[in-house]
């Protein structure tokens, strides 16, 4: 009686939970103060700028706790002032990026309803793959979490051209061992030579065995 009175119990509860999450509404279209990070690189007539989201940034634009789910969105614009038609292709950002689907889904709540809308949502923000000529596309790719740093390209592909864009940046909010280094004080003046190679070489020689 009393294992019967515990599992109806955990039953009550489990339902009182479920019962009281909220549907998934996506957030609000507002200014999206992350672009103002964002790295601007040009080729000819292709101009592609691209910021990676921290943490809290990405829970802002969707309403979902993406990085607790190691997803990190990378926010990409494509200007394309060009008369060739150029395809992003999507591994160059990341090998094992996430669907939109995929996205939507693995960042689910628990009891969490209404999965379509969130998926719909997730996939109007995606970066369409195909820029046409004298067009701009912007959108998010869903990659795997890098706390401290990202390095990326972005690779596009034309009928008779490929336009490749590397970046490495780092990603606000993370602090590693090394950020609380001084090293403007790690070491006295005298402690410290500035030697060329030839230098280096007769410094080296120099030291005992």
């Amino acid at each position: 009686m009393e294992l019967r009175q515990y599992l109806s119990s955990v039953l009550l509860l489990c339902g009182l939970i479920l019962s009281g999450c909220a549907s998934y509404a996506p957030p609000q279209a507002g200014p999206r103060a992350f672009e103002s990070r964002s790295e601007t690189q040009v080729d000819g007539g292709v101009r592609v700028s691209a910021v990676v989201l921290d943490p809290k940034e990405s829970e802002q634009a969707f309403a979902a706790p993406l990085a607790a789910k190691g997803i990190q969105p990378v926010w990409i614009e494509v200007e394309n002032q060009e008369a060739e038609e150029f395809v992003l292709m999507l591994l160059g950002v990341d090998p094992d990026y996430f669907s939109a689907s995929e996205a939507a889904w693995k960042s689910r709540r628990l009891g969490e309803r209404k999965t379509a809308a969130k998926m719909r949502f997730f996939q109007e923000q995606h970066i369409p793959l195909v820029i046409p000529p004298h067009s701009t596309r912007a959108g998010y790719v869903y990659t795997n979490l890098d706390p401290g740093g990202k390095a990326f390209a972005v690779e596009l592909i034309g009928e008779r051209d490929v336009r490749r864009f590397e970046f490495v940046q780092q990603v606000p909010g993370f602090e590693a061992d090394f950020m609380r280094v001084d090293f403007q004080r790690l070491y006295a003046p005298h402690e410290v030579q500035d030697l060329d190679l030839n230098g280096l070489r007769h410094y080296l020689a120099s030291l005992p065995c």
